[in-house]
């Protein structure tokens, strides 16, 4: 599946949605650096795995959920920021720019994610505060896909 023969493939996590795919989110060596890469399962195998994380930074802790839509959300750590991303549901659907869930955010561990019915993700995670102190943080990205209502205006 990683399809990197002679370095680390890491911590594999899959996930399942309502719509029977399943998922699955890894750390993959390149380099001197970690980078975090998803594949899906298809009726011939898994996908092409792609870099999720896009950036040039040491990627790790990935987590992986899915909404109940079939969103896949997918969370890491790059030693100092927590970063979210969301794919559509559509088969080969590319990941966007990853968010930035929160900063200042050094030597995390002990990442987990989960995403509610009402689609909000939820991340919780320890790090070191400014006291050089262990603690846990949380942060949460509200509903995606945010849905909108337009209603006409009737002029009469």
């Amino acid at each position: 599946m990683s399809d990197s023969a002679g370095v680390n493939s890491l911590l594999p996590k899959p996930t399942a949605t309502k719509q029977g795919e399943v998922h699955l989110i890894w750390q993959e060596e390149r380099g001197s650096l970690y980078h975090v890469f998803h594949s899906d399962r298809r009726p011939n195998g898994w996908s092409q795995s792609i870099d999720v994380s896009q950036i040039a930074a040491d990627c790790r802790l990935a987590q992986i959920a899915a909404n109940p839509l079939g969103y896949i959300h997918a969370a890491w750590s790059d030693g100092q920021t927590i970063s979210l991303d969301v794919r559509p549901t559509l088969p080969d659907a590319p990941w966007p720019n990853p968010e930035t869930a929160s900063k200042d955010c050094y030597e995390s561990d002990g990442l987990a994610m989960a995403v509610s019915n009402a689609r909000t993700s939820h991340i919780v995670w320890c790090a070191l505060d400014q006291s050089n102190t262990r603690q846990l943080f949380y942060a949460q990205r509200e509903q995606f896909p945010k849905h909108t209502v337009f209603l006409p205006i009737v002029a009469g």
